[in-house]
């Protein structure tokens, strides 16, 4: 049987926002049995010398649930009205794949870091405060909470799609296609050591072809050679981790989004061309099919 877990203490990582271009900071810390993931959003300001003086309140909790999902472009955002947050998929996708059930997030400046462009550095800051197991009141262990699914589940939009069997583990598979790149594939069985070595490091990236459009759209201003990489017509901007890189971080992106459903997947996932439109579509449909076990 798998039983809940948390995080062994604390711990802060400190960056610029992929889309936003301002400061932002985020800490992770400990949370109960049952708690969940949760967002805690402050303004900006640092957070040290903020907490505890009058007049200065948080903007509320925000929970990891595709309830909460506020539609952007090239990223997954969180929260309704004055609550939000955004770019929250890589640090989600950490979480999910070093297996963190319960975890209170607080996020300074509105959105989370993106440091290297990837999921290394959260992955890598979860194993230093280290996973461990939480108990209920009573001290007994509690089983995690799984969803199952007993049938095929697809979503499809355009000429990308998902697919999902059941499974008794979570894997899944990405392709993508990208003009002037070869077909990419990857493929993986999700456990905290292939994530952290195989997964986890694949960086964001952009066409060289989009990046007028994303400019003009206020997006990506954060964006840099640093964070990102840039497919363009004379090759990568940097040279790749792996050689499917690409397929790596959009399956990256997929898990992330699966964190959505508040539950531990157990299937078998194939995805074509995702983005984070048909992924948050999927866990909509997955929520209404699965069947939840603990």
């Amino acid at each position: 049987m798998e039983f809940q877990t948390t995080l062994g203490r604390a711990v802060r990582l400190r960056g610029i926002g992929l889309h936003s271009g301002e400061a932002c900071e985020v800490t992770l810390h400990p949370a109960q049995a049952g708690f969940g993931l949760a967002f805690q959003v402050w303004g900006r300001g640092s957070l040290g010398e903020r907490r505890g003086k009058p007049g200065v309140s948080t903007l509320g909790l925000i929970p990891v649930h595709y309830d909460q999902v506020e539609l952007r472009e090239r990223c997954t955002a969180l929260g309704t009205g004055r609550e939000r947050v955004l770019t929250v998929e890589h640090l989600l996708a950490a979480l999910m794949g070093m297996e963190v059930d319960n975890a209170l997030i607080e996020v300074e400046g509105g959105e989370v870091p993106a440091l290297d462009g990837s999921a290394a550095p959260f992955a890598e800051a979860v194993a230093e405060a280290e996973v461990v197991q939480v108990t209920d009141t009573g001290g007994a262990l509690v089983p995690r909470n799984r969803m199952l699914i007993e049938e095929s589940v697809t979503v499809q939009a355009r000429q990308s799609w998902i697919t999902v069997l059941p499974g008794e583990e979570l894997s899944i598979s990405c392709r993508v296609e990208y003009p002037g790149v070869d077909p990419q594939v990857a493929d993986f069985s999700l456990e905290p050591k292939v994530f952290r070595q195989e997964i986890a490091p694949a960086r964001t990236f952009a066409m060289e072809s989009d990046l007028e459009d994303l400019r003009a759209k206020g997006l990506a201003r954060g964006g840099s050679l640093e964070n990102a990489i840039v497919v363009g017509s004379k090759g990568w901007s940097s040279p790749p981790r792996f050689e499917n890189e690409l397929a790596r971080h959009k399956l990256l992106d997929v898990l992330g989004d699966l964190s959505l459903l508040g539950a531990a997947l157990r299937a078998r996932v194939s995805a074509f061309r995702p983005g984070h439109e048909l992924n948050h579509a999927l866990v909509r449909r997955l929520a209404e099919v699965g069947m939840r076990s603990e």
